[in-house]
């Protein structure tokens, strides 16, 4: 398994169709096996320069990036979620694909990346105010 440092944490499964469409060189160094675990820096989490309070308002329609950045905000302890928990996890799947099925032609995107919530122990399916 090949591990590197990163701000984000992710598990990326590296198949044939993920080599064939980003390249070896797309991620970031030589593939060892067919599973690139990323690891999250937690110090890059718990620094807050500039001393700054933020509130992240959420909802059941939160999600994707929102959510991810929600889940930084109160991982990081750098402010607090107010509202609804969201509807996407915190450790979404992202980084699409592009499959064809074999008899129908259908193009389908798939995913090959879970991003992991950087607080490993918090919920991983929902986000919401504590």
């Amino acid at each position: 398994m090949y591990v590197r440092k990163c701000t984000v944490g992710a598990f990326r499964r590296i198949s044939d169709l993920a080599l064939e469409q980003r390249g070896e060189g797309g991620f970031g160094a030589v593939v060892t096996s067919d599973m690139d675990r990323v690891e999250f820096s937690p110090s890059l989490f718990t620094r807050n320069p500039n001393n700054v309070f933020v509130s992240v308002l959420t909802d059941v329609y939160s999600f994707s990036s929102s959510v991810m950045m929600a889940a930084w905000i109160q991982d990081g302890r750098l402010g607090n979620i107010v509202g609804e928990p969201s509807s996407n996890a915190p450790s979404p799947f992202g980084d699409m694909l592009n499959f064809t099925l074999p008899y129908s032609q259908f193009r389908v995107p798939i995913s090959y990346t879970r991003f992991l919530r950087p607080d490993t122990h918090a919920d991983q399916n929902t986000l919401g105010p504590i």
